[in-house]
C-alpha cells in the first residue's frame, strides 16, 4: 500500500501586446492530489492493482486586456478510481484489464457549473509468439455521461534483428478524445473571447506508425518513428470576430468541429545514450511536422539534454529549439507564425537522506525573448527566466 500528496502553489504572469496597447494577466492556482495504491497479490500469475484519486485546483486570475479589470477564478474537483488486474496465462502471454471511473466538478466566475462523469472498461494483451517478437492488442469502452459511448482499439508488435541488434515496431490504433471545458467553456482569453459551444461532438482519430530502434554501439540507440493521424469531427478554433479598435471590442473565438477528415503526420528521431560508466547521460531528439490540418504546431522542433548522475545528486542541462509556429484558427487566417526561438534550461536533484530529497530548475536560463503566440491583433509574450524548486519526502 502506498500513500501520496501533491502540492504546488503557481503564479502566472503573462503579457499581451495588442491594437490597444501591452497589459497582463495575473493567475494564481493551487493544486493539491492525493492518491493511495494498493496492490494484492493473488497469486504467483495473478495480481491486482487499485489506485483512488482526487484532484483540487482553485485559479484565482485578474484578467486586463485593455477593457478594465476582469476577475475570472475557476475550480476544479475531480475524484478518480481504477481497478487493474495482471494475469500471466502463461510466459509468453500477459493480460491487463479493468475499469475506472471519475467525476468532475467544474464551476467559474461566469456562473458556468459542470458536473460530469465517465467510466471506461478495458482489455490489453501481450503476446511472445518467439523470443525476439512480441505482439500487443487491446481495447476500451468508455461511457461518457454527457457524450455517449465510444469505442478504442490498438494493435501493435515489434521484432528485434539480433545480428544488427534492430528493431522493427509498428502500430495501428482508434482512439477518441471528447471535448472538455475548455473546449466548450466561455472563457475571457489571453486572445480576447471564447464563446460556449455546448453541441461539439466527440473527435476519432485514426492512427499508424512505424519505426525502428537501431543501437549503434553499447549503450548508444538511435530511434525513428513515422507517424499519420486521420481525424473525424476534429475539434479547432473558428474566429467569429478579430476585434476592432473603434469601437474598442475584443476578438471572439469559439471551439467548433470541422467537417470531414484532418490529416497530421509527421517523423520523429532520437539519439540517446551514455558514457563514462553510465554516470554521463544525453538525449538528442526532433520532430518534424509533414502535414498538419487542425492546429499549426512548428514545423521543426529539436531538444537536447546531457545531465550526470552520481546517485546521490543530478545535475543536467538542456537546451530547445523551436520554428515559428501559429496556434489556433482554422483555415490560418487570423492567428500568423511566431518567430524562432532558443532556449537553454538546468536542472537537478541532491538527495539529503534515504526519505528526503531536494530538486530544482531554472527554465529560460538567459532569459530569451519570445512570443508563444501571434495574431493579427497582437502577441502573447513567452515565458521568461523561471527558478522552480522543491521537496520531496518519501516514506
Amino acid at each position: 500500500m502506498k500513500f501520496s500528496y501533491r502540492g504546488s502553489n503557481n503564479k502566472y504572469l503573462s503579457e499581451v501586446t495588442d491594437l490597444y496597447g501591452t497589459t497582463h494577466t495575473d493567475s494564481d492556482t493551487d493544486i493539491h492530489l492525493l492518491a493511495l495504491n494498493t496492490t494484492y497479490i493473488i497469486n504467483p500469475d495473478l495480481r491486482s492493482h487499485l489506485t483512488i484519486g482526487y484532484y483540487d485546483e482553485t485559479s484565482e486570475s485578474d484578467l486586463d486586456y485593455g477593457f478594465g479589470p476582469s476577475p475570472f477564478d475557476t475550480k476544479t474537483d475531480r475524484f478518480s478510481v481504477n481497478w487493474s488486474n495482471q494475469w500471466e496465462a502463461r510466459e509468453s502471454l500477459t493480460f491487463v484489464g479493468g475499469v475506472d471511473y471519475s467525476d468532475t466538478d467544474y464551476e467559474n466566475t461566469n456562473n458556468q457549473a459542470v458536473e460530469y462523469s465517465s467510466i471506461g472498461f478495458y482489455a490489453n494483451g501481450f503476446w511472445q509468439p518467439i523470443e525476439n517478437a512480441l505482439i500487443e492488442f487491446g481495447g476500451r469502452y468508455d461511457e461518457h455521461d454527457t457524450h455517449g459511448g465510444d469505442v478504442a482499439w490498438n494493435v501493435g508488435g515489434g521484432y528485434t534483428i539480433e545480428q544488427t541488434n534492430t528493431r522493427l515496431r509498428a502500430r495501428a490504433a482508434r482512439s477518441f478524445r471528447t471535448p472538455t471545458i475548455l473546449d466548450s467553456g466561455a472563457f475571457v482569453t489571453p486572445f480576447g473571447v471564447q464563446v460556449e459551444n455546448g453541441s461539439l461532438k466527440t473527435e476519432t482519430i485514426m492512427g499508424y506508425e512505424v519505426g525502428f530502434d537501431q543501437q549503434i554501439v553499447v549503450n548508444h540507440e538511435l530511434q525513428v518513428t513515422y507517424f499519420y493521424q486521420s481525424l473525424e469531427d476534429a475539434i479547432g478554433s473558428e474566429v467569429i470576430s478579430p476585434g476592432s479598435f473603434f469601437p474598442p471590442s475584443p476578438s471572439v473565438s469559439r471551439r467548433v468541429n470541422i467537417d470531414g477528415e484532418s490529416r497530421v503526420s509527421g517523423v520523429e528521431a532520437a539519439l540517446a545514450g551514455s558514457f563514462s560508466e553510465l554516470t554521463v547521460n544525453y538525449r538528442l531528439a526532433w520532430t518534424a511536422q509533414l502535414k498538419e490540418e487542425v492546429l499549426d504546431v512548428p514545423d521543426h522542433v529539436f531538444s537536447g539534454d546531457v545531465y550526470y548522475d552520481a546517485e546521490k545528486w543530478v545535475l543536467g542541462l538542456g537546451a530547445s529549439y523551436v520554428d515559428g509556429a501559429s496556434y489556433g484558427g482554422i483555415g490560418g487566417t487570423y492567428f500568423v507564425p511566431t518567430d524562432s526561438r532558443f532556449v537553454t534550461r538546468i536542472y537537478g536533484d541532491y538527495k539529503i537522506s534515504e526519505n528526503v530529497k531536494i530538486h530544482g530548475r531554472i527554465e529560460n536560463l538567459f532569459n530569451e525573448e519570445y512570443d508563444a503566440s501571434k495574431s493579427i491583433a497582437g502577441s502573447v509574450k513567452g515565458q521568461g527566466f523561471g527558478a522552480f524548486g522543491g521537496l520531496t519526502l518519501s516514506f
